[in-house]
């Protein structure tokens, strides 16, 4: 299963509609052959149309890191995460200029725990992954959130 690479980055659509494949988000297994397998879920995170539109939104001076920044991709994820309705982390994250951003960063803290994304600039806190801009307009950690605050929910 996969999300519709198209449109907003404030929305997760299912790429392909029931109406196409009859198969709905929220079917957690594929069974054939007489074997069942646990669906793949692929996370496309592209913006545009061109590479060079793109390469201009990922760029990590922009509020919330860019594209491919923590106050981007984070909340994308996780969004994409609650209306598959699985309840899982994706299997692939697919994005345009993978060496630019964050995206290692997420990757490795949804993998691995850890602390979330700080440091990027920020307008309010919506452009946080963390909720949390400061009053310099910089993105930084609650206090609540620390190398312990990890909740392996997946």
């Amino acid at each position: 299963m996969e999300n519709h690479w198209q449109g907003s980055l404030d929305s997760c659509s299912p790429r392909y509609s029931i109406a196409d494949l009859h198969v709905p988000w929220s079917m957690p297994y594929i069974a054939g052959f007489d074997k069942t397998w646990t669906r793949l879920f692929t996370l496309n995170h592209f913006c545009c149309s061109t590479g060079i539109e793109s390469l201009r939104r990922v760029n990590p001076t922009r509020i919330g890191g860019g594209d491919n920044g923590w106050g981007t991709l984070f909340p994308r994820m996780m969004l994409c995460i609650a209306e598959s309705g699985l309840g899982r982390k994706p299997n692939f994250v697919a994005v345009d200029w993978v060496n630019i951003g964050d995206v290692h960063d997420i990757v490795d803290y949804m993998n691995f725990g850890g602390r979330l994304g700080v440091g990027q600039r920020c307008e309010s806190g919506l452009d946080c992954a963390t909720g949390s801009c400061s009053a310099e307009k910089v993105c930084h950690c609650q206090p609540a959130c620390s190398e312990s605050t990890w909740n392996a929910t997946f």
